[in-house]
């Protein structure tokens, strides 16, 4: 695998330094590499006319009765049941699934649905929640859902469904709570959602997060089974959703990480080999990737995917330990050794793991943010998908209320 990465690493220069003449995004100025924004792209004809006449013709639908029909459609309502796992004995199960879809999915909450919905009260939609719902039952309704959605004609024309984008959002929350915190940025208190929105426009994972951690530590728990029929080959974000480990771990997971990434320029890009220079972009590179130390760690590399694909451990745990840098850490199983003993073998031990996935994601950046056949144009859009899923998510918070 290293010998298959060392020749693929410089054919994929190569091919970009012949191709850079041509390249009418990048070029230098003054020593410098500059990627030219792209150009906007006017509307077709006729768009305005399309949407009036989409608006003249979508009529308004109520979301409890969407989730009736959809139950109807595929009794998406069997997944949750009590936790002993028997049948259920509630009195018009059904009903209450959907109204506790409806009071959660909308982020209303039980009293306010109470208050919107006649013949439901607070304290059944709490007790349903507490003791028929988990998180596992949770995600094989919406797997359910995602793959008949999958299976329609119209979605095919927005995107082939091989892409997806991460992106966060921010919800208040009470500050009593034990993942409230206050963000820095959007102000308040309260939480991330994290959410995977695939190219067809149809959110493929979510998870809640505090607001003080790294957000791309995340971005990659959506792989840690091999079950979703819908599974993307590239995954885009913004500059929050990559570093070093995330591109090491992704590269050995089989997925393209495409993020935005803030200071590109800054990035110290790495060549195969130190005899190796090339025609045009011979001053990007600073330093050459050290083969052996990938080769050493590899096999620990590895195992770490395997038991990822194997639903043994979820990437974030793994992304977090390699980023993480406290002087505090300490390694367990030996307690014979000093403190400043562990601390320097634990720092040595995580440096070379974490240089070792650098070194895979100089690979990937290479081949995928220099080459003319990656143009800037593809980068952003699934990016702007995600994030223009913001607003929907707002809206749905709100409606009918």
């Amino acid at each position: 695998m290293v010998n298959y990465l060392r020749d693929w690493l410089h054919a994929r220069i190569t091919q970009t330094d012949d191709a850079f003449p041509t390249n009418q995004y990048l070029r230098f100025e003054k020593g410098e590499l500059i990627l030219r924004p792209v150009e906007k792209q006017a509307d077709p004809e006729g768009l305005s006319t399309l949407e009036q006449f989409l608006a003249e013709r979508l009529k308004p639908i109520s979301l409890l009765d969407v989730l009736t029909q959809t139950e109807q459609w595929l009794n998406w309502s069997r997944f949750f049941g009590p936790l002993s796992g028997h049948a259920t004995k509630l009195e018009d199960a059904i009903a209450r699934y959907v109204a506790l879809a409806f009071c959660y999915g909308c982020n209303l909450g039980p009293s306010q649905t109470a208050r919107s919905l006649t013949g439901v009260e607070r304290r059944d939609l709490s007790w349903v929640n507490q003791h028929h719902i988990t998180e596992e039952k949770l995600d094989e309704a919406i797997r359910c859902v995602t793959e008949a959605y999958n299976r329609f004609h119209l979605p095919k024309y927005w995107g082939t469904g091989k892409r997806a984008s991460a992106d966060g959002t921010k919800w208040e929350m009470y500050e009593q709570n034990l993942l409230a915190e206050y963000h820095i940025r959007y102000g308040g208190y309260g939480g991330i959602g994290y959410y995977h929105v695939s190219d067809t426009y149809i959110a493929l994972f979510s998870r809640f997060i505090p607001c003080g951690v790294h957000e791309g530590a995340y971005i990659l728990d959506m792989f840690e089974k091999e079950q979703a029929s819908v599974r993307p080959e590239t995954v885009h974000g913004d500059t929050h959703a990559q570093s070093t480990t995330i591109f090491g771990l992704a590269h050995l997971l089989g997925i393209s990480l495409m993020p935005r990434i803030k200071n590109w320029k800054d990035l110290t890009l790495f060549r195969p080999d130190p005899d190796i220079h090339y025609t045009h972009l011979d001053s990007l590179f600073s330093d050459a990737i050290d083969w052996d130390l990938i080769a050493t760690h590899l096999p620990d590399m590895i195992r770490v995917a395997l038991s990822i694909k194997a639903g043994k451990i979820i990437p974030s745990t793994i992304l977090r330990k390699l980023g993480a840098y406290s002087r505090k850490k300490k390694i367990t199983g030996h307690p014979q050794r000093s403190t400043e003993t562990n601390l320097d073998l634990d720092r040595t031990h995580r440096t070379r793991k974490t240089t070792a996935c650098r070194y895979l994601r100089i690979v990937w950046f290479t081949r995928k943010y220099l080459s003319p056949s990656h143009s800037s144009v593809q980068r952003p859009a699934p990016t702007n998908r995600g994030e223009a899923r913001t607003p929907c998510l707002v809206w749905f918070s709100v409606i009918e209320t």
